[in-house]
């Protein structure tokens, strides 16, 4: 407000197209997160519905895997929400091969991060679920539902990235289809699984959607992506 300002605050019409293009960037992730929270709630469910005597154990059990999941997928989230801003800027600029060493980058940097948390994952798991309970039946099952749900993690090195950084580059609608696509194959397991192998059976909805998904986001980074960038630069 201030007269000294390099740049001040001043009024301009209101412009639709740019509060559609706003709306579009924010939207994904609300979506992304609020179908999250769907998918959380579709597994207690079904381990509600099939889980029997055990069903609260194994609800309690769900929510400290949860909690180490957040622990994987919030820092992963941060890694390619904070890149979006490199990648959005050299699209842009119609710059396809600094785009792709971008992209390229992210990838090995969310694999490396992904690739010690499965380590970790499937090695000390039962020291995580130890911090919450000191129930051997807990411990001995929480641990088992962070082995199973983390196996397909490291596919999340290829999915992440490419759906935020779709997003960051303004290319809403690719980055929104293949996060759907990842939770549809989710959602459809949650509930074929559980009545054919059985309440635990529903661990295995993650890595199935995350390894499925990482294959559809891969080719797509590998042949969709240089197109679009191609287009960009045509424009």
């Amino acid at each position: 407000m201030s007269d000294r300002a390099a740049v001040r605050i001043t009024r301009q019409p209101v412009n639709f197209g740019w509060m559609r293009r706003i709306v579009q960037v924010g939207l994904s992730p609300a979506l992304i997160i609020a179908l999250d929270n769907v998918l959380l709630i579709s597994i207690n469910v079904m381990l509600r519905k099939y889980g029997g005597a055990d069903s609260d154990m194994l609800i309690a059990c769900t929510a400290i895997m949860q909690s180490f999941m957040l622990v994987i997928t919030m820092p992963l989230g941060g890694i390619t929400a904070g890149t979006q801003s490199i990648l959005g800027y050299n699209y842009g600029a119609c710059d396809e091969k600094r785009v792709m060493k971008a992209f390229r980058c992210i990838v090995l940097l969310c694999l490396v991060f992904c690739g010690i948390m499965f380590l970790l994952a499937q090695t000390v798991s039962g020291a995580f679920v130890r911090i919450f309970t000191k129930d051997p039946a807990y411990i001995d099952m929480a641990a088992y539902m962070i082995r199973t749900y983390s196996l397909g993690v490291l596919g999340l090195t290829i999915q992440y990235p490419f759906v935020d950084g779709m997003t960051g580059m303004g290319l809403v609608k690719w980055g929104l289809t293949f996060s759907m696509l990842r939770k549809g194959i989710f959602l459809v397991s949650v509930f074929v699984l559980p009545p054919i192998f059985g309440a635990t059976a529903v661990m295995f909805s993650e890595p199935l959607s995350d390894v499925v998904s990482a294959v559809f986001s891969g080719c797509a980074a590998m042949f969709l992506l240089p197109k679009l960038v191609a287009k960009q630069c045509c424009k």
